[in-house]
């Protein structure tokens, strides 16, 4: 696709070179000037070695996410005097050596920032978009509009770092399938549907707004019978503050196999969390720690992850920032990442319907 856009721009620089899949050579001389496209991965990184030549240029793209395995077994390739490399990519890490190469390395290398506020190539309705939904002072908006790395908030829940990593890895999906629902309670909040596999979503998060009990329930339903049987979830978790229940009522009057969750009652680590949302925010950080999980392309489900802080409760418990406390700091409520957080409650208690308690029908 790339060198078909070349060819129809620049026609006249197009048609000196001959296209291949994964190779262009220039006409005129093919065994002296050429580009060639690899891909290297941790658990592969000889795929950089080898590239010998009198005068050589590695162009490394989304560096950021670049195993530092890769690096090394490319750094044989630049022992020539002519031999350069340029990293590209926004700064998604706090570590490895595109980082390096802005801070303990910057004396070795030309560092170069691009401010998206200053590029004409970006729209102001991205930049607006972006501010509305998570603040100009967001972690997201340094990393996507004005080049900076991310600041380093060691309150902060889940760092934007293993959320964006996971996004570029590539993992086999296996496990059972599980779904997170969190249900809108009033105004511009919207009810997301999330779908998990053991180590990966499964698709972009599905969300809408202004819909009753019965509604949401209809949506919900109707999604199950659009998905293949074996595609089908074992449990739909959905969280039952504020109309939640109801859907959960509705949705077991129909045959699905859904579970209430009341995020605001007692982790079952009681010891360690405040109440169970905490717990599944820790859960859904261990997750992507772990490193061998992937999150398909979705922006927000991204940039809302990285949104909350805890902080510890006078007793010594961890507590997650609630909706309200984050919509002081954020305009959006962060449903989509609750939604997510929701399908790591297969390994806490569920309750019934009969057990819900409704003077903590509050908001989460």
């Amino acid at each position: 696709m790339w060198h078909r856009r070349l060819c129809v721009k620049l026609p006249a620089i197009g048609e000196l070179f001959e296209w291949k899949s994964d190779k262009f050579d220039l006409v005129e001389a093919p065994a002296e000037s050429f580009a060639v496209a690899r891909t290297a991965r941790a658990e592969k990184p000889e795929a950089l070695q080898g590239l010998h030549s009198k005068h050589v240029l590695i162009l490394v793209d989304e560096a950021s996410g670049v195993h530092q395995a890769v690096y090394e077994a490319g750094r044989g390739s630049l022992a020539a005097d002519n031999a350069y490399v340029i990293f590209a990519s926004n700064p998604t890490r706090l570590e490895g050596m595109f980082y390096d190469t802005h801070h303990k390395l910057r004396s070795l290398w030309h560092a170069m920032q691009v401010n998206g506020e200053d590029c004409p190539t970006q729209s102001q309705q991205f930049r607006d978009e972006i501010i509305f939904q998570y603040g100009k002072e967001s972690n997201y908006y340094k990393v996507r509009v004005t080049g900076e790395f991310p600041l380093s908030e060691d309150d902060g829940v889940i760092p934007l770092e293993l959320c964006l990593a996971a996004q570029t890895r590539e993992v086999e999906n296996h496990g059972v399938i599980r779904w997170g629902v969190d249900v809108a309670r009033f105004g511009r909040d919207r009810t997301v549907l999330i779908k998990r596999c053991q180590n990966a979503t499964l698709e972009k998060h599905k969300s809408w707004s202004g819909t009753d009990t019965m509604q949401t329930s209809g949506r919900i339903y109707a999604e199950w019978l659009d998905t293949k049987p074996s595609d089908r979830p074992v449990t739909i978790f959905v969280d039952v503050i504020g109309i939640g229940a109801g859907v959960v009522d509705r949705l077991q009057e129909l045959g699905l196999p859904v579970s209430g969750v009341n995020v605001a009652e007692n982790a079952s680590v009681d010891d360690l969390y405040m109440r169970q949302r905490d717990e599944l925010w820790f859960k859904a950080r261990k997750w992507l720690e772990a490193k061998n999980c992937h999150l398909v392309e979705d922006e927000v489900l991204v940039a809302e992850l990285s949104l909350p802080k805890y902080t510890f409760t006078s007793n010594g418990k961890l507590k997650v920032e609630s909706k309200d406390e984050l919509k002081k700091r954020y305009p959006q409520s962060p449903d989509v990442a609750d939604a997510f957080c929701l399908t790591f409650s297969d390994t806490m208690e569920t309750r019934t319907r009969a057990s819900y308690e409704p003077e903590v029908f509050a908001d989460s």
